[in-house]
């Protein structure tokens, strides 16, 4: 790929470089038609509101506060996290389920970690679709669809009763080892017996084949 694609032609916005890990650069940017801003990092995507007004002007964007499920980010908080500020949202990787590209609007259905189960599996649910129409054409599309799919190492539908899911090892940059993750089905109970036991038992042969 050129790497014209990759050259960033303006200053991040401050509410991004303020929330930014001490290890953490962005490779690449695409402005959004509705004055978003998206950045990669190796970390996960992030998403700048509105990348032309301070974060006291920009009170009633849609994502507000610190995720309580994936901790906070930024220098203090776990790379690689789903971290929410006022303005700046990084979404991990590790918690990406899908991204695609139609007709130049990137389309991403992030996750959310709700719990865990034995085995130190982590127990995810998919977040609303997120729709970004991209002003101009970009390398970031490509880069976004090689990190998530990098980010998996091994995945297995898991079809169970009343619960269900997909049974994924996640690599997570800055993390030693595979992340255990289960994303449910739409409706699936993970509270539902032998479950849990499934779905580690799915995890431990996906590690056996990985290794």
């Amino acid at each position: 790929m050129s790497p014209a694609l990759f050259r960033r032609r303006r200053p991040l916005p401050d509410a991004l470089q303020s929330v930014l890990d001490p290890d953490e650069r962005i490779t690449v940017t695409a402005p959004c038609d509705d004055g978003r801003l998206l950045a990669v990092s190796r970390f996960g995507l992030w998403v700048v509101a509105d990348a032309s007004v301070g974060a006291d002007e920009a009170g009633n964007n849609e994502t507000v506060g610190v995720s309580a499920a994936s901790g906070p980010s930024g220098p203090s908080g776990p790379p690689g996290a789903d971290a929410v500020t006022a303005t700046v949202r990084r979404i991990g990787w590790e918690l990406v389920a899908r991204a695609r590209l139609t007709a130049r609007v990137l389309s991403v259905i992030p996750t959310r970690v709700v719990g865990d189960l034995p085995g130190a599996v982590d127990v995810l649910v998919d977040e609303p679709e997120l729709m970004f129409g991209l002003a101009t054409r970009s390398g970031l599309t490509d880069v976004v669809h090689q990190r998530v799919r990098r980010s998996v190492a091994a995945s297995r539908h898991l079809p169970y009763p009343g619960a269900g899911g997909w049974v994924v090892l996640r690599r997570v940059p800055g993390r030693d080892g595979l992340t255990r993750q289960v994303r449910l089905d739409p409706g699936a109970d993970p509270e539902v017996p032998g479950f849990a036991a499934a779905v580690v038992a799915v995890a431990d042969d996906l590690v056996d084949a990985a290794s």
